[in-house]
């Protein structure tokens, strides 16, 4: 497989002033290339947006006045089974609910808002297969605004960092890759997993 690129990206006041989701069309556009992969990005604060790319791309060819390209390093995708890894993401914590109708009919899904305290088991759920053993600390992110077509939706947002062994390599890349969760257009999904040095 292709390795991936992390970029650092630096935004300037007009940068900053960017709805959530004109960033992901500036990020989609230009992280294009032959391989069909996705670019996957994280807004951590007001001022940084890391991009995970399957190449470089052309960023710094759209970027004029938005940000600058302070970083960018090839990203590792591959760990071996029993390895302990650092772990980190930017997730939005909702999970499917079921709606039904009076005779208890299931019609429609919704998405909620995972409760806070469910938020470490929540995070490990959704890497398990691909590690264990996690040990992980959440924290609240500001919400974001976005618009959806006809709509505008709040977003919560929640950031984790920890440690965990790996248990299935092939499992991990494929996560590493594709990111959690369905809100990647609005910068979440996007995880971070690194060696620890013993």
């Amino acid at each position: 497989m292709d390795g991936i690129v992390l970029t650092r990206l630096s935004l300037t006041p007009q940068g900053m002033r960017v709805p959530i989701r004109e960033w992901h069309t500036v990020i989609a556009t230009s992280s294009k290339n032959t391989s069909g992969d996705r670019a996957l990005w994280a807004w951590p604060d007001r001022a940084t947006i890391l991009v995970q790319s399957p190449a470089p791309g052309m960023l710094t060819d759209m970027l004029t006045g938005l940000a600058t390209v302070t970083a960018s390093e090839p990203r590792r995708t591959a760990f071996p089974a029993g390895a302990r890894v650092r772990v980190s993401g930017l997730l939005n914590p909702t999970k499917t609910k079921w709606v039904y109708n009076d005779e208890r009919v299931r019609v429609k899904m919704a998405r909620g808002l995972v409760p806070e305290s469910e938020w470490p088991e929540w995070v490990a759920a959704r890497l398990d297969g691909a590690l264990s053993g996690l040990d992980v600390t959440c924290q609240r992110l500001p919400t974001v605004r976005a618009v959806k077509p006809g709509h505008v939706i709040t977003m919560a947002r929640m950031a984790f960092s920890g440690t965990a062994t790996v248990d299935d390599p092939v499992v991990l890349d494929r996560l590493i890759r594709a990111g959690i969760g369905k809100e990647k257009a609005y910068g979440c999904g996007l995880i971070l997993v690194d060696g620890v040095t013993p």
